[in-house]
């Protein structure tokens, strides 16, 4: 995958902003595991499983 560092690093910026706009996404209950989800989508988008092309 040949992306942008640019791009890569806007989504890790967006995924620290998180937190800070918590009161805004959601049943507040529910923030730990939205954030855990965000993060393993994330990770899993940035890494690759084989691919080295």
């Amino acid at each position: 995958m040949d992306v942008d560092p640019r791009v890569v690093i806007g989504v890790l910026q967006t995924v620290l902003l998180v937190p800070m706009f918590a009161d805004r996404l959601g049943d507040p209950a529910l923030h730990p595991e939205i954030i855990d989800l965000l993060v393993d989508v994330v990770a899993a988008g940035l890494s690759t499983k084989g691919d080295t092309t």
